[in-house]
């Protein structure tokens, strides 16, 4: 297990620093954590870690700098507590339960769907043996849980939690879920822009944004697995990758 925690531990590092590096040029997003990480696998209960006082607080401490608050919470009280406290980013979800489609739906919420932390299998190396246990065995819950979530159509984008080089698979993940594959690819490209606060300027191939482009080979409409392979990546205008 040590090399696959100083893979992750690499990875997770690199991934700070490009968002240091972004929102040193373009912004920032205040995250809170208001729900546990890896739920047990033999109960319903999760616990909050946050009031809604606190919560109330840290989304009014934002907005006197015109920041969104971005909130870690898998469901229940957690959840009734970050809408009610105006938290706008809902990250994970991997409890939801009907009631908490129903609340999510009727929000104002974006949820950011991170699922391949326990939909994928192959990122078990990376965890503790308790951790990957957890995941393992909490697999076919999370799937029908984060399926009851998509089918509401609630707005949502793509993350990793910090797998840096997993986001395409994301994408795949979203339409397994029954998402359709164009909202699914804005999941990681103009919507995840606009919650961020950058859609004024990345995210989209338009006049006046930065020229941030990748070329696959195939049609990822068609065929979502083609966006494992990358041959050509051009940042800011420059090509850093050609093959």
């Amino acid at each position: 297990m040590g090399r696959a925690h100083e893979v992750r531990a690499a990875a997770m590092a690199k991934t700070a620093a490009a968002k240091s590096k972004l929102y040193s040029r373009y912004g920032k997003e205040p995250l809170i954590a208001a729900k546990a990480g890896v739920p047990d696998p033999e109960s319903e209960f999760v616990p909050s870690f946050l009031s809604l006082e606190e919560i109330a607080m840290a989304v009014s401490e934002a907005a006197r700098k015109n920041l969104p608050v971005a909130a870690h919470c898998i469901g229940g009280q957690g959840l009734k507590d970050c809408i009610d406290g105006g938290v706008q980013v809902i990250e994970h979800m991997y409890m939801c339960t009907p009631q908490d489609a129903e609340w999510l739906a009727n929000s104002k919420c974006i949820v950011d769907f991170t699922s391949g932390i326990f939909l994928d299998p192959t990122r078990e190396e990376t965890l503790s043996a308790n951790n990957a246990y957890r995941v393992r065995k909490n697999r076919p819950r999370v799937r029908e849980r984060l399926k009851l979530l998509m089918s509401t159509g609630v707005p949502y984008v793509l993350g990793t939690d910090a797998y840096h080089g997993y986001l395409y698979r994301e994408v795949g993940y979203a339409v397994e879920l029954g998402s359709d594959i164009v909202t699914a690819l804005k999941g990681v490209t103009s919507n995840a822009a606009k919650v961020c606060g950058l859609g004024d300027r990345i995210g989209s191939l338009k006049k006046g944004y930065a020229a941030d482009i990748i070329a696959v080979d195939g049609n990822p409409l068609t065929d979502v697995e083609c966006l494992a392979n990358v041959p050509f990546v051009m940042q800011d205008g420059n090509v850093v990758k050609r093959k």
